[in-house]
């Protein structure tokens, strides 16, 4: 299988056929993101009524403006404008799947139940619904194993040249950006996503007694921020940044492995919470001393919120994974015996597709739906 361009991803994910995984929910270029007010949950087949709370609902018609950054109006603004992505596994949509089939590898990722475009999902990244939402191109350098921080990486699948690819870190992406593109227009947007490798990266330093975790966790942070800057030096001047989900939510956390491995959950979430912290400081300095457009993405509220009232988002199961296999090369998904996932309505119900923090459709659109009212806010 060849491996898709950015472009290619993004023209051809409305040409899907109903029941390939894909949500049907996904708007097109010109749509906005409309609060009608209602308890407005993802199905399937779109976007449907409920009866309580607030959410809001993909629906067509012109983007609202923000009050510091506004969507172009017009159709060739649009086509200049950019939704430029940098991240870990939470933004990857098909940078690592690229990189395994140069290397003539063949990723289990891109096997039904998975989208066939390596977004670790059944569906598309949140990204790219963020994109199509503003009429916005994706430029995206994010890869699964990356870290915020100069840290090496243990997760990282695909290791060429026997160290650190150029996309394992933020400052690496931000070289292969400075190289390919150089700098930014006033309409780009800049997300950026880190956080979670770099926690357990800080916790696998601490057991192993050669790093303190939290040493580790404010150098990721210095890191992001400081890469921020090298941003606005080419002449970003809007940013979305998320914060760090708990990643303990992810099912292969409460695996005998991991509990061998003398971690515990607490002790990841501490480290969770100080990321956090430590990044929501060097952000609101970062927005004082620059001036410029920065929102933080909270997806650790999101996740929160989805596990704490599951069915007001849709979901039935927020703690198996609809694969009991990890993503990786050379082997076949396995679905999840203990919850038949290979059941639609079971896959459509679940918040992870695999023991991993990789969600599916449903999350990956709350996400991007999170992230267009955060843009707007």
């Amino acid at each position: 299988m060849a491996a898709s361009s950015a472009t290619d991803r993004e023209t051809t994910l409305n040409g899907h056929a109903q029941g390939d995984g894909f949500p049907h929910a996904w708007p097109n270029a010109d749509a906005g993101l409309i609060d009608l007010g209602g308890d407005w949950r993802n199905t399937t087949d779109g976007i449907t009524p409920g009866s309580s709370g607030a959410f809001p609902l993909w629906v067509q018609g012109a983007p609202q403006s923000a009050q510091h950054w506004s969507a172009p109006a017009e159709a060739g603004d649009q086509a200049d404008a950019r939704l430029v992505v940098f991240g870990d596994l939470l933004a990857d949509n098909g940078n690592t799947a690229a990189v395994e089939e140069s290397l003539g590898r063949t990723p289990s990722y891109l096997t039904a139940p998975y989208s066939p475009t390596g977004d670790f999902s059944d569906g598309p990244k949140w990204t790219t619904g963020l994109a199509c939402s503003f009429g916005l191109q994706q430029d995206n350098y994010a890869y699964q194993g990356a870290t915020g921080g100069m840290l090496g990486n243990a997760y990282n699948p695909v290791n060429p040249a026997g160290g650190l690819s150029p996309l394992d870190t933020f400052a690496g992406q931000i070289q292969q950006f400075e190289s390919k593109d150089g700098s930014f227009s006033p309409d780009d947007v800049v997300s950026v996503t880190f956080g979670g490798n770099d926690v357990f990266l800080a916790s696998a330093d601490a057991l192993a007694g050669t790093a303190s975790s939290a040493q580790v966790i404010t150098d990721s942070v210095n890191a992001i921020i400081s890469g921020l800057g090298q941003l606005a030096d080419l002449g970003a001047k809007h940013f979305l940044i998320s914060n760090s989900p708990d990643v303990t939510l992810a099912p292969i956390l409460s695996s005998a492995e991991f509990l061998a491995s003398g971690a515990t959950v607490g002790g990841v979430q501490g480290l969770v919470d100080d990321f956090n912290t430590q990044l929501a400081a060097g952000l609101d300095t970062f927005g004082k001393q620059t001036g410029l457009d920065v929102k933080t993405l909270d997806l650790h509220s999101l996740f929160n919120g989805i596990v704490a009232d599951p069915s007001h988002y849709g979901f039935t199961n927020v703690t198996q994974p609809v694969l009991s296999s990890l993503p990786g090369t050379g082997t076949s998904p396995v679905y999840n015996p203990a919850i038949n996932g290979q059941d639609p309505t079971v896959e459509h119900g679940s918040l992870f597709i695999d023991p991993l923090f990789d969600t599916t459709a449903r999350a990956q659109t709350l996400i991007a739906q999170t992230a267009h009212g955060t843009l707007l806010g």
